[in-house]
């Protein structure tokens, strides 16, 4: 049996060009932004490759691939494309062959991922950017890789094809391999589930920062509030009974609401807007948001009363724009990457617009900008990343809820 390997990533270059700046006008970029999207970022690819005595060869059909390079999405919509084929070949009673992937498959009724059934080795590469998209892609591949077929193909050797893949014991002889720059409770559910090797597994322990973030920031306090959940649920409830009120009011216009996960930010959204005993003024920002509906969003919030501006953490990822106008700085939940917290804590350091037709109290001009971050107990990674480790423990120790990083 050939070995095969399944490399998931979200880009591949195959020629080496030279690096343009793509970006636009409002643009600002890292070194880390840089890495992740210069050159080809088209997450949507896939491409085989067969290798013989003396050459090795590229786009190759799946069924004649040594190597299986692809986005978790190129491999997903591959697999869809075969269902579809599949079931229109059942209600016509059509036994043509996929004509897809170029296979000679003499029975429309074999499985859609009969083609993964022989991978030996699974390659993820940066794990957390692939978490930016959508995981469910990813997760849906794992868990059809090693299926043993319902029927063989006429181009099958199976005097090639060990007993023990027969038995449906090759997801305990396959080897995965997991790289990505932060861990996290998902990350390692991911490793654990599909990571069967007989031979157990190896965990690389992670490096947090010593002191973590929080220290080069000196120009304003910070504070972190401990919350008493950690369900999805039940932090929306708590959320919206006991930090939002606090926040809905005049001292605190111009705040932004960073979300680390979209559903939270759909949830959050839909309660602002549908919300019958109050009229909550906000604006939103997401990875699904037009150059346009951007521009316009950016431009209200920093020269209008805006109370508040609700920002995805994947927009933050894709477009790493430094909003102006912000003065206070709201975590429903900690970042993902460690870095994005004081990327977004330095907004507030951003000029904003002080609008002098419209009397302002003095108390209120002369209020400083405030940063809150909520978390729970479960959340003791992302605040290692964050606070560092020493640190960290000191927070989850304490029988106080709540503490207050300041610059004296």
């Amino acid at each position: 049996m050939r070995i095969r390997s399944l490399l998931a990533n979200n880009f591949i270059d195959i020629i080496v060009i030279q690096r343009e700046n793509h970006y636009g006008k409002f643009q600002r970029t890292s070194n880390e932004y840089d890495e992740i999207f210069a050159g080809n970022i088209d997450d949507h690819f896939r491409l085989g490759i067969s290798i013989t005595k003396k050459s090795l060869k590229f786009f190759q059909s799946v069924y004649k691939s040594d190597f299986l390079i692809v986005s978790p999405v190129g491999l997903r919509t591959l697999l869809e494309k075969r269902r579809g084929k599949r079931k229109r070949n059942q209600s016509s009673d059509n036994s043509d062959s996929d004509s897809d992937d170029g296979a000679n498959n003499d029975n429309s009724s074999s499985s859609i991922a009969d083609f993964l059934s022989s991978i030996e080795s699974v390659y993820i590469d940066q794990l957390d950017v692939l978490s930016m998209q959508n995981l469910d892609h990813l997760f849906y591949i794992l868990e059809n890789l090693n299926c043993i077929p319902e029927q063989a193909t006429s181009s099958t050797d199976f005097s090639r094809i060990r007993h023990w893949s027969l038995n449906g014991w090759a997801r305990y002889y396959r080897q995965l391999i997991v790289l990505t720059s932060f861990t996290s409770p998902l990350f390692l559910s991911l490793f654990h589930r599909f990571s069967t090797n007989y031979a157990g597994q190896c965990l690389i322990q992670p490096t947090f920062p010593l002191n973590g973030f929080i220290r080069p920031l000196s120009t304003f306090n910070q504070l972190f509030q401990r919350i008493p959940v950690c369900d999805p649920t039940l932090r929306f409830n708590y959320f919206i009974e006991h930090i939002l009120p606090r926040f809905d009011t005049s001292t605190y216009d111009h705040t932004l609401i960073y979300l680390s996960s979209y559903f939270d930010f759909v949830r959050l959204k839909n309660y602002m807007r549908t919300e019958k005993h109050k009229q909550f003024n906000y604006l939103t920002l997401s990875e699904y948001s037009t150059k346009k509906q951007i521009l316009l969003a950016r431009n209200i919030f920093y020269h209008r009363e805006v109370r508040f501006l609700l920002m995805t953490e994947r927009f933050h990822f894709y477009h790493r724009y430094r909003i102006k106008g912000i003065r206070h700085i709201l975590f429903y939940d900690l970042p993902s990457y460690g870095h994005f917290y004081p990327e977004i804590a330095q907004f507030l350091t951003l000029p904003h617009v002080v609008d002098k037709k419209k009397p302002i109290p003095t108390t209120q001009i002369d209020e400083p900008s405030t940063c809150t971050a909520l978390y729970a107990k479960e959340d003791a990674l992302k605040l290692a990343y964050i606070l560092g480790q020493t640190a960290v423990t000191d927070l989850l120790n304490s029988e106080k809820n709540t503490h207050l990083f300041t610059n004296k």
